[in-house]
C-alpha cells in the first residue's frame, strides 16, 4: 500500500459527512489555504523548534518575511475569531478518521490530496496551510508581540492541530526521514477526543505503521490459520 500511495498523483481523503458546522472549516481552508501555501507558512515547521525560529522574530525585523506578514495580515481577519468557527475546528480534528492506519498513509505519501468532507472538498496542502497559519498565529512569538493579537485562537486547543499524517507528509516534503519511533511518538500530544490509532482489524494498524515508516527494520508477516 506503501508504494501505491506514493506513486499516485491524487489522492481523496474522507473525513466523513459534514456535521459540527465542519462547513466552516472546509470554507476557511478554500478562503485562505492557497494564499498561506504561496505565502510559505509551511516552511515555519521547520524550525519552530529551534532558538533561532523564525516565529521568534521581532515585527521591525519581519518586513520582508512572507509568511510572517501572512500571519500579520490573518489577525485582522474577524471572521477567524467567531467562537463558532473554533468550535468547529476542534470537532473536525478531533474526529477519528485522521487516526485511521490507512488515511494516515493517503495523507502523508501521495504528491497531491483532495480533503473531502460531506459535499465539500479542498487541496490537502492548502487545508495543511490553513490549519498551521491558525495554529502560527495563535502560539507564535511574532504574531503575540502585536497590537493585534489579542488572544487570537482563544478556544482552540494547540495539540488537535498536530496530525499524525500531516506531520509525516511535511517530512516527506523535505526529503527527511521518518522512522516508525518518531510516528509513534509524533502522537504524544494526541487530542484528547481523537483515538490513538483506529482500524477495522487490529493487525491493520501495524501494517499500516510498518508502511509509512521510512527506513523499516522490522518485517512481518500475515498468513492465514492452514
Amino acid at each position: 500500500m506503501r508504494d501505491i500511495f506514493a506513486q499516485a498523483g491524487l489522492v481523496h481523503i474522507w473525513l466523513g459527512p459534514c456535521g459540527n458546522d465542519s462547513e466552516l472549516v472546509l470554507d476557511m481552508a478554500q478562503r485562505i489555504g492557497p494564499d498561506a501555501l504561496n505565502a510559505g507558512v509551511l516552511d515555519l515547521w521547520k524550525d519552530s523548534p529551534s532558538k533561532n525560529s523564525r516565529l521568534d522574530t521581532f515585527p521591525e525585523n519581519a518586513k520582508d518575511d512572507k509568511a510572517l506578514g501572512f500571519l500579520a495580515a490573518l489577525l485582522d481577519n474577524e471572521s477567524l475569531r467567531s467562537p463558532g468557527l473554533s468550535k468547529a475546528i476542534m470537532a473536525l480534528l478531533s474526529r477519528a478518521n485522521w487516526s485511521r492506519s490507512w488515511i494516515i498513509q493517503e495523507i502523508a505519501l501521495p504528491r497531491s490530496g483532495i480533503i473531502l468532507c460531506g459535499t465539500q472538498h479542498v487541496s490537502l496542502d492548502a487545508f495543511d496551510a490553513a490549519l498551521t497559519a491558525v495554529y502560527f498565529a495563535k502560539i507564535g512569538r511574532f504574531p503575540r508581540q502585536l497590537p493585534q493579537w489579542q488572544n487570537f485562537g482563544a478556544g482552540l486547543n494547540n495539540n488537535v492541530f498536530h496530525l499524525r499524517g500531516l506531520v509525516a507528509r511535511r517530512q516527506h516534503r523535505w526529503g527527511q526521514a521518518f522512522s516508525l519511533a518518531e510516528l509513534l511518538l509524533s502522537d504524544l500530544r494526541s487530542a484528547p477526543d481523537r483515538p490513538f490509532y483506529a482500524a477495522s482489524d487490529a493487525r491493520d494498524v501495524i501494517f499500516g505503521l510498518l508502511q509509512q515508516d521510512s527506513c523499516p527494520s522490522v518485517y512481518c508477516g500475515h498468513k492465514g490459520n492452514d
